[in-house]
């Protein structure tokens, strides 16, 4: 998978799939596997290969995005050396220490993106990247994830987004997953 990018789109509830695939909310019913096992028998080391980017998220207000990260990165037990050069990649070196606080919705969800690549986990998984990021930050954030090593797993109703970063394209139906193919990706 490493390198692929692929996309689940148009899904009900995509961001209670996220949760579930995430390991932060059990499932009603169901499974999900992963290396042939169930992930919630196997959970510290499958989210060890994880990052995580939903859809909005909780942060501490008081924080500095710099003090963010190095929080993040002592919980995932990551390095701290490219802080400051992840917060450079996704447009944030300039607000690096200021609070979280005083942020833009838009600078909160890239300071997201940017503790998700910390550690650079073998598959991202994001719950709708896109949103509250403006049009100067959106090619940026594409070509960042379009460079990506690992495997992604989306959620995206962003058309262009998905073209322009995504190898496979799927969509959840009642009858399970149909692969879909997109003007740019055939």
């Amino acid at each position: 998978m490493s390198g692929d990018s692929e996309v689940i789109k148009n899904i009900p509830r995509g961001s209670t799939l996220m949760q579930i695939i995430t390991c932060n909310l059990d499932p009603t019913s169901g499974d999900v596997l992963w290396k042939g096992s169930s992930i919630f028998k196997n959970t510290k080391e499958y989210c060890s290969v994880l990052g995580y980017m939903p859809q909005q998220q909780a942060m501490y207000p008081m924080f500095t995005p710099v003090e963010y990260l190095s929080y993040m990165a002592d919980l995932r037990k990551t390095g701290k050396k490219r802080i400051r050069e992840i917060l450079e990649c996704v447009g944030l070196s300039e607000v690096a220490d200021r609070k979280i606080s005083a942020l833009s919705g838009g600078m909160r969800q890239r300071l997201l993106l940017a503790q998700a690549v910390l550690g650079e986990p073998e598959v991202l998984i994001l719950d709708e990247p896109t949103r509250n990021f403006s049009p100067m930050s959106n090619p940026v954030i594409r070509r960042i994830l379009a460079d990506y090593q690992g495997a992604i797993l989306c959620v995206s109703h962003d058309r262009k987004f998905i073209e322009e970063v995504c190898t496979e394209v799927y969509e959840l139906t009642r009858d399970g997953l149909k692969r879909c193919s997109l003007v740019g990706n055939e």
